[in-house]
């Protein structure tokens, strides 16, 4: 389903241009602006280390990647190592200077690339964000990653889950295992998922 940029409100998200071709007058991060909470063009692999290491995982990102950056094949690749390594709910949308398929770029496909566009096709690259975006806000891991990031900091370091063995795991530790994935961070994904249907069914039983 096509996705009008025109029609939308202006998004939460934070648009993160990773390109040493672009400045910031640059009418792609005008118009980016122009829908999205902020632009952030990130012009060296230096700037977009340092950035991805920072405390930025606190907002809400979708990321455009020159796959090419700095001209070398592979400092894209590593980029995109660094993100994963951070998250896997970051939205990335590979961009490159060729009509390339996701097919085309095999050893990224298990490093949950959104897309890849043409750096010359900016419609389908707005397209691209808009439906990044649209997934954020049907996503349940975006969701208790929000909501797990609006509390209080001695809140999300306090214990907060216990397992079946004991071991206890705080907000912060939650959102971690969230990000990356893994076995237990995809369990109390589906435990909360279980608890609103059930909450959902509950308030349906009251009002009836």
């Amino acid at each position: 389903m096509e996705i009008s940029t025109s029609t939308r409100k202006k998004s939460p998200s934070t648009i993160l241009v990773i390109d040493d071709q672009l400045n910031q007058n640059d009418p792609l991060l005008v118009k980016i602006k122009m829908f999205y909470k902020n632009a952030v063009l990130l012009s060296s692999h230096d700037a977009a280390l340092a950035y991805l290491n920072g405390d930025h995982l606190e907002e809400r990102n979708i990321v455009i990647l020159d796959y090419k950056f700095d001209g070398q094949l592979y400092t894209g690749k590593a980029i995109l190592e660094t993100i994963r390594r951070k998250s896997y709910l970051i939205p990335v949308i590979l961009w490159t200077a060729s009509k390339d398929k996701v097919n085309d770029f095999p050893e990224l496909i298990n490093f949950g690339i959104n897309s890849v566009v043409d750096q010359n096709d900016n419609k389908t690259l707005f397209l691209k964000i808009a439906e990044a975006d649209s997934s954020l806000n049907r996503s349940i891991e975006a969701a208790i990653e929000e909501w797990i990031i609006y509390q209080d900091r001695d809140k999300r370091n306090a214990p907060y889950y216990i397992t079946a063995s004991g071991k206890k795991y705080s907000l912060n530790e939650i959102l971690t295992e969230i990000r990356l994935r893994t076995p237990f961070g995809e369990k109390v994904e589906k435990d909360i998922n279980m608890l609103a249907i059930d909450l959902l069914i509950n308030n349906e039983r009251e009002i009836s």
